[in-house]
């Protein structure tokens, strides 16, 4: 489908509203239309990249939890409590940083 039929089959549009409008289509050529797939594009082809976001954006969406679990999972950094309170241990290219805070 080109951009004025999909303006015509999605919105209704008449032949001359969807040739007047068809400027503001922008069509995603998406291997799975998922919540995902719309994000990654929408970063990667119209913005460039995370890099380009605003800090506002990436406090609001960025997965915390997730990133750090990853780094966890990944065997990067290893969490352990004791009755001290929870260290972070950092393992990367062999050095050991140990970092402490009480709960």
């Amino acid at each position: 489908m080109n951009k004025v039929e999909i303006l015509m089959d999605a919105y209704g549009m008449t032949l001359e509203e969807a040739l007047e409008r068809e400027d503001d289509v922008i069509i995603l050529d998406l291997d799975e239309p998922t919540h995902f797939e719309l994000g990654y594009a929408y970063v990667n082809d119209f913005i460039g990249d995370v890099s380009e976001l605003s800090k506002n954006t990436l406090e609001m969406y960025f997965d915390y939890e997730a990133f750090g679990r990853d780094l966890v999972y990944s065997g990067e950094f290893t969490i352990t409590k004791d009755n001290k309170g929870v260290s972070l241990l950092w393992n990367k290219r062999r050095k050991l940083v140990i970092s402490s805070r009480p709960l």
